[in-house]
């Protein structure tokens, strides 16, 4: 009975020759991504005896560049939406403030907006002078 195969986790960076690998090819390219991703891949020992040491699988790099781009596009949306919320959260204050002093909502909800454009269109002009 053989003894159960052991795991250990490598860093790696595999420097390769792209020009014979896979060149401008678009389906070469695809060949040696998935073969760099397949679960055929083999660690081995080109010295002396030349043996095959274990099969190697490919981990996702954290610091993949899409993924950058992605969290980027992400951080954008969620200003988006901080902008959308907070513009919700003022508007809600302000229209139950004037009602409270008994206006009407239509009103309300005017004054809300055009006060809510002042304070955005401040912001920006100040944004512009620190520049």
């Amino acid at each position: 009975m053989s003894a159960p195969g052991r795991t250990i986790r490598l860093t790696i960076e595999l420097t390769y020759d792209a020009e014979s690998m896979h060149g401008d090819d678009p389906d070469a390219r695809k060949w040696f991504k998935d073969m760099l991703h397949g679960d055929d891949l083999q660690l081995s020992d080109f010295g002396e005896l030349g043996d095959m040491i274990g099969k190697v699988r490919v981990v996702p790099d954290l610091c993949d560049p899409t993924q950058d781009e992605r969290v980027k596009a992400l951080e954008a949306e969620n200003a988006r939406l901080r902008e959308v919320l907070d513009f919700a959260d003022h508007m809600h204050r302000t229209v139950k403030n004037s009602q409270d002093h008994g206006n009407t909502t239509f009103s309300s909800i005017r004054a809300s907006i055009n006060a809510y454009e002042n304070v955005r269109a401040r912001a920006a002009l100040r944004a512009l002078e620190q520049r």
